[in-house]
């Protein structure tokens, strides 16, 4: 079954492992998640986080309006201070 306990969130990404019922064995994490290929050192973003970014600076919305979006459908959003962070890295990239 999943280990809903030791579920990790990353964004509107997710990595999920497995534990058996019966035995003691507990699997290894995996990402339910794309990484987006880029160069540098640090964590590469979930593809579906930077979609989301895309959408946000695009638009008037805002991150605000996502969170009520997103509340509205009953997905878990991300902080403030995480798309605020992501939507201005997208800016920064697609400015140079």
């Amino acid at each position: 079954m999943i280990d809903g306990t030791a579920s990790v969130k990353r964004g509107l990404g997710w990595q999920e492992r497995l534990r058996c019922t019966k035995c003691r064995y507990v699997g290894n994490h995996y990402k339910l998640y794309n990484k987006v290929e880029r160069k540098g050192f640090g964590r590469r973003a979930a593809q579906i986080n930077v979609g989301l970014q895309i959408g946000i600076a695009s638009t008037s919305i805002g991150n605000t309006g996502t969170c009520r979006i997103l509340n509205t459908a009953n997905i878990i959003s991300p902080s403030k201070s995480f798309k605020q962070t992501g939507t201005n890295k997208i800016i920064a990239a697609l400015l140079l």
